[in-house]
């Protein structure tokens, strides 16, 4: 069994210039309205942090692609499920293990907006003058 190629983690990839000049959030894309007319809007841009969970999470999806080469073939989102799955059970395993929620890596958390608004009705509740 061969070893699988770098990974953007490490640093292996492609940094050749493709000449196409172009800033991030500067690229203009085609989208459908509800009238039924095209508007052209910017790409967002990725934050830092988003795109360390980005590259995180999908090497976690490469790796198990790699390993189960014939299980995940062609079903992307059997890949995709299996990954969060996975990411549940590690972080779950995690956190009963005695491990403080705050230095688990945040690739493990699959809903970190509940958990932010689940803080903030805490806090709101016994805020002083809440209801």
């Amino acid at each position: 069994m061969r070893s699988p190629p770098g990974t953007p983690s490490k640093g292996l990839w492609d940094d050749e210039d493709d000449g196409v000049e172009a800033e991030p959030g500067t690229t203009l894309v085609p989208v459908s309205i509800m009238d039924g007319s095209e508007a052209k809007l910017p790409v967002p841009r990725m934050t830092k942090g988003r795109r360390e969970t980005e590259v995180a999470l999908n090497e976690l999806g490469y790796r198990m692609s790699w390993s189960q080469a014939r299980t995940f073939n062609g079903r992307t989102l059997f890949l995709q499920r299996s990954l969060d799955a996975y990411r549940n059970k590690m972080r779950s395993t995690m956190i009963s293990g005695g491990q403080e929620p705050a230095t688990i890596a945040p690739h493990f958390e699959t809903r970190p907006g509940k958990r932010k608004w689940l803080e903030w009705n805490k806090t709101a509740r016994s805020a002083p003058g809440s209801p």
